[in-house]
């Protein structure tokens, strides 16, 4: 292993207060997707990328999944 890789330290992402708002929002409605998570950071004054909400979002696994309507049976 090289020198350089034992010493290497990552860098913060810089997405800690957008972090903590997402789990605000979440808290309030978990069935809300990234895209009305991100209309309410919109609302809040947040000038922010949809891809970053999208990225931070499911990096957190805060985009719900699609509910089954059918059962095999």
């Amino acid at each position: 292993m090289s020198a350089r890789t034992l010493r290497y330290q990552p860098r913060d992402d810089g997405n800690g207060r957008l972090r903590e708002r997402l789990t605000e929002l979440v808290g309030q409605n978990r069935r809300h997707g990234y895209r009305m998570l991100h209309s309410r950071l919109r609302i809040d004054g947040w000038a922010i990328n949809v891809k970053r909400t999208h990225l931070a979002a499911s990096r957190r696994s805060f985009i719900p999944r699609e509910e089954r309507r059918f059962s095999s049976e």
